[in-house]
């Protein structure tokens, strides 16, 4: 029992010494990870770029694209050239839908430090063992059937999304009919090709982005563009690339319902 005893201590003893460690390491990265963040924002780290997000509907379904675009600008040969940043090289190669995830919490971080033992290579082990013993109906796990439903749902999307993307071969563009005084202060009268939204020019004036931009005239054109690297990285982690909200029944369905709370808390307000 004393041996018992020790031990809570002893482990006691260790939790609150870990505590008071990442108190003070938090102390101590905090003034740094600060000023690291307001460096990157003043773009002392990293260029300036046009952070955007568009959200658009493709066959009843709402999805989100988050675009990054860096300019390459040159006075001498009055030319601007642009790089898509995000969505990423490696998201073309590779294309993958994920489901907007609603906040970056614990549960979040964890998914991310914790790979799942369930895969498509564990689904297509159990339909062979079920094929080779008289193919039985196959019993997945509770785990397996969330895994399953995500694999069809980043299936269909993927399906109706792929010929939108763009090519591979046009990730760097030139832009023409080009004014360009300096860096920071630069027109074109073109358009970038990787916008859902429309415009006729771009371009920087004392290192402030000017554009004509206008989104598609449907009911879920929701667009923001981003002052702040932060917030966008954010927003990108929930997102990651391109990314599905739902499906437009839904979001009608939330829609409606929403306005019956409202008008039945105004109907108790005058009943009242």
């Amino acid at each position: 029992m004393a041996q018992i005893s020790k031990l809570f201590e002893n482990l006691s003893g260790l939790v609150l010494l870990g505590a008071v460690a990442a108190y003070f390491a938090f102390l101590l990265l905090s003034p740094i990870a600060a000023v690291t963040i307001l460096l990157w924002e003043w773009d002392f780290i990293g260029e300036k770029r046009i952070l955007l997000s568009e959200e658009f509907v493709a066959e009843n379904r709402i999805f989100q694209k988050m675009t990054a675009l860096s300019f390459m600008v040159d006075a001498t040969t009055q030319s601007v050239v642009v790089k898509l940043e995000s969505p990423t090289r490696s998201f073309f190669e590779k294309p993958y839908i994920h489901e907007k995830v609603e906040a970056l919490n614990f549960s979040y971080v964890w998914s991310k430090l914790v790979k799942s033992k369930v895969s498509m290579g564990t689904i297509t082990s159990k339909k062979l063992d079920s094929l080779i013993v008289g193919n039985p109906p196959v019993e997945y796990t509770n785990e397996e059937k969330k895994y399953l439903k995500k694999w069809e749902l980043q299936s269909e999307n993927l399906k109706i999304l792929r010929d939108d993307f763009t090519p591979m071969s046009q990730l760097l563009v030139s832009l023409d009919n080009c004014t360009v005084e300096s860096h920071e202060d630069w027109i074109c009268q073109d358009q970038l090709p990787f916008l859902i939204g429309s415009h006729s020019y771009i371009g920087s004036f004392n290192n402030d982005w000017i554009i004509d931009y206008v989104p598609p005239d449907y009911k879920f054109s929701r667009y923001k563009f981003f002052n702040w690297k932060t917030d966008w990285w954010v927003a990108n982690k929930r997102c990651s690339d391109v990314c599905f909200l739902e499906t437009v029944e839904n979001f009608n369905a939330r829609t409606e319902a929403a306005k019956e709370f409202m008008r039945t808390r105004v109907i108790r307000r005058v009943d009242q």
